[in-house]
């Protein structure tokens, strides 16, 4: 069930922080001494933000020649926590709770995928107690994410026969007519005669935005602020 750490380390944990909190302020002067790039840590939880992303990196790159970024995919409660510890600098999530600073960008529908072969793709909505009979799939199955929040609040127990390890390979086997799934409305790619997207019944929506470090560096900061604009800008075309 994990490691829980003992009362012990529970009191070393804010001097571990700082030790991380030191480093990255020696990096950062290591960096205006050489102008060695520093790296940057971000977490993306949903894939379809990472065409955003690029064009944020891009831009900074345009000014700053060299960039040193490791980009962490995962889900919205893991990457909140590598923040909150420290060991991201901002992620790009679905809200959650935390020790941290958070940003709201927009609010999102989260719909379901449902093969076009399946009947239930001619109701108008698809209700939440559909996934426990249906067979479901999903990503990240075992561990906190948005659709696991939303069953839990609504007392559901999907019938998940397969389990992926991203929203692409999830879209790909609900394509395939292997079974639904839950994701937000912006990562569901239009026009595909093989998937319909379906808003639920009750309707959903969650915030999306960005968790930050409150000791955000001004490197990190200035990919941060270069994403909000490149975001805002997606945002408003979308449909």
């Amino acid at each position: 069930d994990g490691v829980v750490p003992t009362p012990e380390c529970e009191k070393l944990l804010p001097i571990i922080r700082e030790f991380i909190k030191m480093g990255d302020s020696i990096l950062l002067q290591a960096k205006n001494i050489t102008d060695i790039p520093i790296k940057i840590r971000i977490g993306v939880a949903h894939l379809r933000i990472y065409t955003w992303l690029m064009k944020s990196l891009m831009l900074y790159k345009e000014e700053h020649n060299q960039i040193d970024v490791d980009l962490i995919y995962g889900t919205s409660s893991d990457l909140a926590k590598q923040v909150e510890n420290g060991n991201l600098h901002f992620a790009i999530i679905t809200r959650r709770n935390g020790f941290f600073e958070w940003e709201p960008l927009w609010t999102d529908e989260a719909v379901a995928w449902v093969p076009s072969k399946n009947e239930i793709s001619l109701q108008e909505t698809v209700s939440l107690t559909d996934f426990e009979s249906e067979s479901c799939v999903f990503s990240f199955f075992n561990e906190e994410t948005d659709y696991s929040l939303i069953f839990n609040q609504y007392h559901i127990h999907p019938n998940v026969q397969i389990v992926t390890s991203d929203e692409y390979a999830t879209y790909s086997a609900v394509e395939s007519g292997l079974g639904i799934s839950i994701n937000l409305r912006l990562s569901s790619l239009r026009g595909n005669e093989k998937l319909s997207v379906k808003s639920l019944n009750p309707k959903i929506y969650l915030s999306i935005g960005i968790a930050y470090s409150k000791d955000l560096s001004k490197d990190a900061h200035q990919i941060m602020i270069d994403f909000k604009s490149s975001c805002n800008e997606f945002i408003k075309n979308m449909d």
